[in-house]
Order: C-alpha cells, then sequence, then structure tokens
C-alpha cells in the first residue's frame, strides 16, 4: 500500500557545498531551527530532485535526536500508504549540524499552498494563530466541505483527512496544528484543483522527548500503555470541545462519521508491516552520524508504533 519506495541512503548526505535559499528566511515556520537549501549542479543521488528546496531541519537542544524522528515518520507513512514528504540524513560538515534533509512538498510557480491557519483566521473571529486553541475539526469539515461544492477540491478529501489523522495517531504526533497542515491549489484548464497537503512536520512524535536513561530504565508495560492512551491530536473535535481530541478517539469520531473510512483505515493498519519497520529502523541506526539514531531509540520507535497500531486496530473494530 506504499505510495513511494522509500529510500534509505547507507550514509548522511552532506549539504556543505549546497546553495541556501534566501527568500526562505522571509517565512519560516514552527520551532526548530531550519535552513532552506537547493542541490548543487552536478551528479546528484537518484532521489535528490534538481531545482526542488530541501529542508535542512535541527532538533531542539533538549532533544538531540528528534531530526530522527522526522525521518522514521516518512518511513512509517511510507508502509502506511500516506503521503508523507521525504526525509533524510543529513550533515553539513562545515557547520558540524546533523538534521533531518526534507524534501518540499510542492513545486514554487506550479503549485500554490494555503496554510490552514490562513483559513481559520478568515473562518473563526479572533483566531489566535499562535496557540491555536480554536483550531478544530468541525471547522475543517465545514471548509472541505464547501470548496467540495464549488467543485474545486478532491473527491475523497474524507479519505485524506483519515489518512492523515490515522497516520498522526500511529505516530504520535501531537503537533498537527493550524499551520502544518494546508490545502494546495493546483490551476488547470478546468480551474484550481485543490487537495490536502501530504503530511509534513512530524518531529513532535514517536516518543522523540523520551531518554533511554529516564523512561527505558524506570517504565514498565502499565506506563507505556498510559504514555500512549494519553495522546492527543493538536485539535479540539469541534469549536466548543474543552480540550484537544485523543489520538485513538479521534480516528473513532472521524470513522463513525465517515463510514467509508473506518474500512479504509482498518486496510492500512492490517497492511502495515511490521516486519519491514524493524528492518527499517535497523537500517537507520547503522547510518554513522555524529548524532546516531541509537538501537534504543529504534526499539523505542518499534514499541510505540505496535502497541499503538493494536490500540486503533480495537478502537476501529
Amino acid at each position: 500500500m506504499s505510495l513511494v519506495t522509500h529510500i534509505i541512503p547507507s550514509e548522511p548526505l552532506d549539504v556543505t557545498t549546497w546553495t541556501e535559499d534566501e527568500e526562505f528566511a522571509r517565512y519560516p515556520e514552527g520551532a526548530r531551527a531550519k535552513t532552506a537549501y537547493f542541490p548543487p549542479a552536478g551528479p546528484l543521488p537518484d532521489y535528490i530532485k534538481p531545482g526542488r528546496r530541501y529542508l535542512f531541519k535541527r532538533s531542539r537542544k533538549a532533544f538531540p535526536e528528534q531530526f530522527w524522528a522526522e525521518i522514521a515518520a516518512y518511513h512509517i507513512g511510507s508502509l502506511l500508504g500516506v503521503e508523507v514528504p521525504p526525509a533524510y540524513p543529513a550533515v553539513n560538515n562545515s557547520s558540524r549540524q546533523c538534521a533531518a534533509l526534507i524534501e518540499w512538498f510542492y513545486e514554487d510557480g506550479k503549485t500554490r499552498f494555503v496554510m490552514g491557519g490562513d483559513f481559520m483566521q478568515k473562518m473563526l473571529e479572533g483566531f489566535d494563530r499562535d496557540k491555536g486553541s480554536q483550531h478544530n475539526f468541525h471547522s475543517i469539515r465545514v471548509l472541505f466541505r464547501t470548496i467540495h461544492r464549488q467543485g474545486w477540491m478532491e473527491a475523497d478529501w474524507q479519505l485524506a483527512w483519515a489518512r492523515t489523522l490515522l497516520f498522526d495517531a500511529l505516530c504520535g504526533n501531537t503537533d498537527r496544528h493550524q499551520d502544518n497542515w494546508g490545502a494546495l491549489f493546483d490551476v488547470t484548464d478546468d480551474g484550481p484543483r485543490v487537495r490536502l497537503s501530504p503530511c509534513y512536520d512530524n518531529g513532535t512524535s514517536l516518543g522523540h522527548e523520551l531518554s533511554e536513561h529516564i523512561q527505558g530504565k524506570n517504565w514498565d508495560d502499565a506506563r507505556w500503555l498510559r504514555y500512549v492512551s494519553k495522546g492527543a491530536h493538536h485539535m479540539k473535535w469541534t469549536l466548543e470541545s474543552p480540550n484537544r481530541e485523543g489520538h485513538l478517539s479521534g480516528v473513532q469520531k472521524l470513522a463513525d462519521l465517515f463510514p467509508l473510512a473506518r474500512d479504509a483505515m482498518m486496510a492500512r493498519l492490517l497492511a502495515f508491516d511490521m516486519v519491514a519497520l524493524r528492518e527499517t529502523l535497523s537500517r537507520l541506526a547503522g547510518i554513522p552520524m555524529t548524532v546516531p539514531f541509537s538501537p534504543w531509540r529504534a526499539n523505542l520507535i518499534y514499541r510505540l508504533v505496535e502497541l499503538r497500531r493494536d490500540l486503533l486496530l480495537k478502537a476501529l473494530q
């Protein structure tokens, strides 16, 4: 069910000679340091697209291995059949920095991207763009239904959102805020065609904040279950909801709202290859980096995904 063959390089990409994108500095988003680059002319790995922008996205200082969550999430998305921008391990040997090198998910000049926060500000009076406390799925549904009635929206937008929320629940992503999704507008002879963006910005997931010397030594099975069970999406379900929607309950509610989505999500979870995930994580742990993907973190991600997959299957039955 994978949309793409997920690439695992044998060594990190070095961006030292890549060209920095000066325009990107005008509109950085998010809390983590990142730099935009264009690849140089000349021989490139087959999976690097000439002329495409790439983000060199580093970790927060408190969580030095966080960039690996972006990379692991890309591979999990591929195994789940969900579109996630490719993310590769990378270094800048000049600055001695490690990061995830993430492919920009649309081509400038061909596609227009509008962040969800831009829509929310127009729809909801007084919307707080910084906190996103009014961010909710009901308003998103109204937005996409309205665009669909105009004949512009992709026909399967409901399934697109099902894939997104399922992916976030499987990864434990708590940060799909209003600017971590959006609408892509492609101009055609028949008018604009609109689709939900891929699942980008996935670093706040997969237990990135956990450490071997604390959770790895002190947590038993019951504690791991509590950790996974309390995970929540960034968004609430409705504007009036008091709290953010839980990962499991959000998937359940979406399945009830869109009956076709239930079978689609179940099929993706049942087809998810845990053996392939284990092999992928093992190969990532073998890539030589000054901030390596530790075997403990590889096992952690496997354990969390396996537990969440089992809970999601039960929730959808």
